[in-house]
């Protein structure tokens, strides 16, 4: 590690913490170098840096219960996360081979599942920033409490949002989401949009802080719905104003079909600009 500038800390049982972890070099590998990255890889308790897993032959993590920094296991051979239990930054698990995330209990920046593997979300409770299940293989959030950013479920396998309780940013329940249970879900923090969506009643929701779109949705029972911040779009929905008379609506709602045809177009095509 030290060879290749990767400070070294080791603790009384022996075990170590390392700055970061990343191939020696762009040319070549610790596998290029006669080097077996599970062993390498087997006292490693905590990194407090990034992790880059990219191009890494090693397949399990051992012992290692702490990343610090972003942990990246896109074209990794890892397969194994062991005993981690918390990631600090970003986790992208797109094209990568971990189908279970086992003990990881958080991760503190975004979480990239798109078109990835991963089935399990195991013990993870906190995603800090977004979360993106599009055309991911996760059907179950399982102990999933929070997301901190936008959640975009849009062609994602998950059915049922289980124990999330609240979703920061935007929410995307749109086209060939299979959603169609919100669980425990009681606040959204910016937009929330059921467009093409099959959610039919939003059960345990109390709050949405941005704006409102049921244009094109099966939405028919608004459930404990108390407030929406912004405006509500009921282009082609099955709602009507008569539905929001005991609803705290702070923008305006919109039905008239011209003014929400063209509101909605614009939406969409930021949403595709983003992406």
């Amino acid at each position: 590690y030290k060879y290749f500038g990767i400070e070294v800390e080791e603790d009384k049982d022996g075990y170590l913490t390392i700055s970061k972890y990343e191939q020696p070099s762009d040319d070549y590998t610790f596998q290029d170098l006669g080097i077996d990255e599970n062993k390498l890889f087997k006292k490693v308790k905590k990194i407090k840096g990034n992790a880059d897993f990219k191009n890494s032959q090693g397949t399990n993590l051992e012992n290692l219960e702490v990343i610090g920094g972003n942990a990246d296991f896109c074209h990794s051979k890892i397969t194994d996360l062991g005993n981690l239990k918390k990631i600090g930054g970003d986790a992208v698990f797109r094209s990568s081979q971990v189908t279970d995330l086992a003990n990881l209990e958080i991760i503190g920046g975004k979480a990239d599942f798109y078109a990835s593997q991963v089935t399990n979300l195991g013990n993870l409770q906190t995603i800090g920033g977004d979360a993106d299940f599009r055309d991911s293989q996760v059907t179950d959030l399982r102990n999933l409490e929070s997301i901190g950013g936008d959640a975009d479920f849009s062609n994602s396998q998950v059915t049922d949002l289980r124990n999330l309780e609240s979703i920061g940013g935007d929410a995307y329940f749109t086209t060939y989401s299979y959603i169609t249970n919100l669980g425990k879900l009681k606040y959204i923090g910016k937009d929330a949009c059921f467009s093409h969506s099959q959610v039919t009643d939003l059960g345990n929701l109390e709050y949405i802080d941005g704006d409102a779109y049921f244009g094109y949705s099966q939405v028919t029972s608004l459930g404990n719905l108390k407030s929406v911040g912004g405006n509500v779009y009921l282009k082609c929905s099955l709602l009507r104003r008569k539905d929001f008379e005991n609803i705290k609506v702070y923008g305006r709602i919109i039905d008239d079909f011209k003014i929400s045809n063209l509101i909605n177009l614009k939406w969409w095509k930021e949403q595709f600009n983003k992406r």
